[in-house]
């Protein structure tokens, strides 16, 4: 898990001058093409980025959840909404315009130098979710990369591997890789068969093989 978080400093700074709102959830923060006039800092709670297919199909790109960036790529490429943003758990999120976001990086170098980390962190989980939903990927590992996704945020490492509690339901877990509650609830006995994870106690543990390229080869 080597994801690149915001600092202390940053969350501070972009909470401070932000607007703060909470959004049930089911609710739509902004929706794929249109425009973009700023980006949100997730205080807490989870949302999912989808994209509609050309064939009006939906498919979910990415997990997003605390201390997360909403809309950055956007923002700072100038182009419209690539995916339309819908709240799983109710989040509190922090809104900044554009206007906000560029008056702190010309004036702080090292906040600036911050914010290119991130938002190449963010490209890089853009294009995993495209690659993930473009492929051939069967339905069990995307299963394991959503776990995967879900634990770089809340996993806490343990004596076994990294532990985790979902922060959804199983059933938001299944829509997010495109199949039924029950579906999702056998793939999970089949990672947990083939050593993949253990469950205990509401507790999910994704083992050393979760994060290895042949852990699903076994």
């Amino acid at each position: 898990m080597n994801r690149v978080q915001p600092s202390a400093r940053l969350i501070e700074k972009f909470s401070g001058m932000g607007r703060a709102k909470v959004y049930a959830r089911g609710t739509v923060i902004f929706r794929q093409g249109e425009d973009v006039s700023g980006m949100w800092l997730i205080r807490s709670g989870w949302i999912r980025l989808v994209r509609i297919t050309f064939a009006g199909r939906t498919r979910t790109l990415r997990l997003i959840g605390p201390e997360g960036l909403l809309g950055v790529v956007e923002l700072m490429i100038g182009r419209a909404h690539m995916m339309t943003a819908e709240v799983i758990d109710e989040v509190e999120v922090v809104y900044l315009s554009r206007n906000e976001v560029m008056a702190v990086l010309a004036h702080d170098v090292a906040m600036a130098e911050e914010f290119l980390a991130l938002l190449s962190e963010e490209a890089r989980a853009y294009l995993m979710g495209w690659c993930v939903e473009a492929g051939d990927m069967p339905m069990v590992e995307r299963l394991l990369y959503r776990l995967r996704e879900v634990a770089e945020v809340c996993g806490q490492p343990g004596r076994e591997g990294v532990q985790l509690q979902l922060p959804f339901t199983v059933q938001d877990l299944a829509e997010s890789v495109g199949c039924t509650r029950q579906w999702a609830s056998r793939l999970l006995r089949e990672l947990e068969e083939r050593g993949v994870i253990r469950r205990r106690r509401g507790w999910i543990t994704l083992l050393p093989a979760a994060f290895t390229d042949d852990g699903m080869r076994r």
